[in-house]
């Protein structure tokens, strides 16, 4: 499974994330949906191609799978874009450095990736995404709606 929230974090470094843009979360980080609250998506659906946080889950996804960083950045909080690019000169370099790292080793997975799961916890979430046929998760991603758009949160 890729960890690159937590790359993230590392990649930032002393640059740090966050700011008074975020609202700052009562979850846990890294904590996992109970089974009974998490949902399995049965592939292609109406309802489910227009939901905002299943689209950005998977542009995400997408976008490092294809080593599109520019896409990737579009997805994650503005302080955590600003932190990356403190920390790395840009917010693609922060990607383009991630996935030379363990964290990134398996991005080229996500290029055609499936939101797995999805488990919304009021304004945050957590959202799976991975393997279609199998189910199985590869990126396991947080969530928080900000200004009414989901994006992008390193754990």
């Amino acid at each position: 499974m890729i960890t690159c929230t937590l790359a993230i974090g590392a990649a930032l470094g002393a640059a740090g994330c966050g700011g008074d843009d975020e609202k700052k979360s009562d979850v846990a980080p890294g904590s996992i949906a109970p089974a009974a609250t998490s949902k399995l998506d049965a592939g292609p659906s109406k309802e489910r191609e227009r939901d905002p946080l299943r689209r950005v889950a998977l542009k995400f996804a997408r976008a490092v799978g294809t080593k599109d960083y520019r896409a990737a950045c579009q997805t994650r909080t503005p302080a955590e874009r600003r932190a990356l690019t403190k920390a790395q000169g840009s917010c693609p370099a922060g990607f383009a450095a991630i996935a030379k790292t363990e964290a990134g080793k398996n991005f080229d997975k996500l290029g055609d990736a499936a939101v797995i799961y999805v488990e919304k916890l009021g304004p945050e979430a957590n959202v799976g995404v991975g393997d279609a046929d199998t189910a199985l998760v590869y990126e396991r991603l947080r969530a928080r709606r900000i200004g009414g758009r989901w994006l992008l949160v390193s754990r």
